[in-house]
């Protein structure tokens, strides 16, 4: 069941000449907003200005959560052209993991049940596409966070390995039969290049040190290139990673990290080769002055704009900043606040954004940053 609530328009007037505040998009939604009741979401993926959502939602109040896949128009609206512009919930327990538009036909997704897994192709009208890739797969990839095409093949990633996908089934010729894993490190967030390459991001479980690490097109761990970042005693291995490969091949890497009385965040660059950027900044990190870190996305031809949680001082706002390219903060953008609870935010372009509150039923803001 889905819900659209009104909200502000976006002719709300800053509050602060020095901290000014983002508006929420007329166009989009319902002065901006949507609601989706009864919906557990795992995935939200940005595609010609479309919105896919992937999770799970109730048929009825009180039945069980199937996989469900909702997709909004350009202006925030269920798209009618799919499943009779109805959420298409399928049949049975579980939940769809991740999606993948595949642009004017249709989406390709990842299906978890109780205990199997499967990849699930769905036409431009919801309905299965039999000529599609169907498969199951194995179920150590059942908590599958992304999955993308390269080269006419599927990757998916979930938090400690990746997999290949060629015809449908597993590649052989990818890693150790279809599956590549980066071993001891465990929740990393990966980024795929245009090659079929990956780096991950996490935390090594033995001396609890973040680590990137590379993978090759072919599924082999570069021992080479593994760099252990250098962050100060975080006195905890919580931290949350976020992870960007720029349009210069560089990696922009960020961690939140609880430090003995507040939360922090670091932002470091790698060049190609794995070595630290020492270009960025003065030093090797930046510290934008937020309590958490959300998302990241290069803009501009080489800026970064950041968006999180600004720290005590200022109420733990919703915030938005920029950095130049060398990762000093851009006064021309200023900080942007905004009052709306929120856990992950997902680009519709540069500067417009979809901040998701998951806390209790699915909300949706549309942001002019």
């Amino acid at each position: 069941m889905i819900a659209v609530t009104s909200g502000c328009s976006d002719d709300v007037a800053p509050d602060d000449t020095h901290l000014p505040d983002a508006v929420k998009c007329a166009d989009w939604g319902t002065d901006g907003v949507v609601v989706a009741d009864s919906w557990s979401l795992a995935d939200l993926v940005v595609d010609e200005n479309r919105a896919y959502l992937a999770g799970a939602s109730r048929e009825a109040s009180g039945s069980e959560l199937g996989a469900s896949l909702m997709i909004l128009d350009p202006e925030g609206r269920i798209d009618a052209q799919f499943n009779g512009g109805s959420p298409l919930i399928a049949g049975g327990p579980g939940q769809y993991k991740t999606v993948l538009p595949i642009s004017g036909a249709g989406v390709v997704l990842v299906r978890q049940q109780p205990s199997r897994v499967f990849l699930e192709t769905r036409t431009a009208s919801g309905a299965i596409d039999p000529s599609g890739c169907n498969t199951e797969m194995p179920f150590v990839l059942h908590d599958t966070r992304q999955l993308v095409t390269r080269n006419g093949q599927f990757h998916v990633a979930d938090r400690i390995r990746t997999a290949r996908y060629a015809d449908c089934v597993e590649d052989p010729a990818y890693g150790d039969a279809g599956i590549a894993s980066i071993g001891r490190i465990n929740q990393a967030e990966f980024v795929f290049t245009t090659d079929g390459a990956a780096f991950a991001l996490g935390r090594d479980d033995l001396d609890q040190r973040t680590v990137v690490s590379a993978i090759s097109a072919a599924g082999v761990v570069d021992t080479q290139f593994a760099t252990a970042l250098d962050l100060p005693d975080t006195r905890s291995n919580l931290g949350r990673f976020h992870i960007l490969h720029d349009s210069a091949g560089r990696l922009v890497l960020s961690e939140n990290y609880p430090d003995e009385f507040v939360d922090r965040t670091l932002i470091q660059r790698l060049l190609p080769d794995g070595s630290k950027d020492l270009s960025f900044a003065s030093t090797s990190f930046v510290n934008p002055g937020l309590s958490k870190i959300v998302a990241m996305r290069e803009v501009d031809g080489g800026k970064l704009l950041v968006i999180g949680m600004g720290t005590r001082e200022d109420g733990f706002r919703g915030t938005a900043i920029r950095l130049h390219e060398d990762g000093s903060y851009d006064p021309g953008f200023g900080t942007v606040r905004f009052d709306l609870p929120f856990t992950r935010a997902f680009a519709l372009d540069d500067y417009r954004w979809v901040i998701a509150d998951l806390q209790t039923s699915v909300t949706l803001t549309c942001l002019k940053i």
